[in-house]
């Protein structure tokens, strides 16, 4: 990620118009290969679900609704996030020649940006699959996206200060809301830059310190601070009408219908819903979601190994263990789908936002 560096820098964007851009940027960077660093606000507020995920299973609609909310689907993998005033939003956008490992990036990455608030005075290191904590606790997320001719985007929102009462309206939790103890649970997984600096501090105030900070951290010493050009802005806005204003897009793994059987289970990569969709005593076809960082050719495998297979929990663990391998635990695995087959076709299991850990409150 050593190079000419490009900084563009934006106050208070739509949900929509802030992915738009972000994989303009990376569309771009396809062909002309340039290193952009992108920092950002978003209005108060933007509900953003992860790649994999599914809409209605990680958001109360009805509260997004009320509040008069913003909502969008990000190109990155990971869980729900909401973004507003009080967050940094980090676009980095880069060309890899020699493609890394999706963990490799997350991790060079996360090394850039703990080495950033390392300026601040702030100790942060990457942890489990794309947190980056201050003593076990979170204060940024990470995510990333890559194109098939080598553009690569990753994303970060770091914690200036937290809304925490929009953030538990707004998160589906799996047991009965209490306030209280959702508040708990967010005080207790999450630290904020406000509450380890001790003064107020919001996504504006994050963007000139990072400007100063990130390029050094990354090995840059030149940098040249511009707007997108009138291509990026061309496919930013073919983007933003054709994808991300489009409820095909924003809802696209939303809804299960009662022909559908549910099973959530851990892997390597993330949390997985798998989707099987039943057609007498066989399963007709599959899909996964999730809030995995990146897709595998595993899990891209698992519909097809699925189809027309005959019903039966051990069987179907079975066959989604012989395709992932050493990406799940086997027993974990069994365990998954027996619990799956006895819960029957309920709501959607929560798979779990950036600031609630899965499992919900206890």
């Amino acid at each position: 990620m050593v190079g000419p560096l490009r900084l563009i820098v934006d106050h208070g964007v739509s949900a929509a118009e802030g992915l738009a851009l972000d994989e303009a940027l990376v569309r771009r960077c396809e062909e002309n290969g340039n290193t952009t660093l992108r920092l950002y606000t978003y209005s108060d507020h933007a509900v953003l679900v992860g790649r994999y995920q599914r809409v209605e299973a990680e958001i109360d609609l009805d509260e997004v609704t009320i509040r008069h909310l913003d909502i969008n689907r990000r190109p990155t993998g990971g869980g729900t996030i909401v973004m507003g005033s009080g967050q940094l939003g980090i676009a980095l956008v880069f060309k890899e020649e020699n493609p890394s490992t999706p963990r490799q990036v997350l991790e060079s990455f996360g090394g850039v940006l703990a080495t950033t608030l390392g300026h601040l005075g702030i100790q942060a290191s990457l942890a489990g699959k794309n947190d980056l904590e201050v003593t076990g606790r979170k204060v940024a997320g990470l995510g990333i996206f890559r194109t098939p001719r080598g553009g690569t985007l990753c994303h970060a929102s770091v914690l200036g200060s937290l809304d925490t009462q929009v953030m538990t309206a707004v998160l589906r939790t799996p047991a009965v809301k209490a306030e209280s103890k959702l508040q708990a649970e967010l005080a207790q997984r999450t630290v904020t830059l406000s509450e380890l600096l001790n003064r107020s501090v919001f996504g504006s105030d994050l963007i000139e310190e990072f400007s100063l900070a990130l390029p050094p951290a990354m090995g840059v010493t030149g940098v040249s601070r511009e707007r997108p050009d009138d291509y990026e802005l061309a496919i930013a806005s073919d983007l933003l009408a054709h994808k991300y204003s489009q409820s095909s897009w924003i809802f696209s793994r939303d809804g299960v219908t009662p022909a559908e059987h549910l099973v959530t289970f851990r892997t390597t990569l993330g949390t997985v819903q798998l989707v099987l969709r039943i057609a007498g005593a066989a399963v007709r076809d599959a899909s996964v979601t999730g809030d995995f960082i990146d897709s595998d050719s595993r899990l891209s495998a698992l519909p097809k190994a699925l189809r027309w297979q005959p019903l039966g929990s051990v069987h179907l663990a079975d066959v989604v263990s012989e395709v992932l391998g050493d990406l799940v635990d086997r027993r974990a695995l069994g365990e998954a789908f027996a619990v799956s087959w006895i819960g029957g076709d309920a709501m959607p299991f929560r798979i779990g936002s950036c600031y609630l850990p899965e499992g919900g409150v206890k």
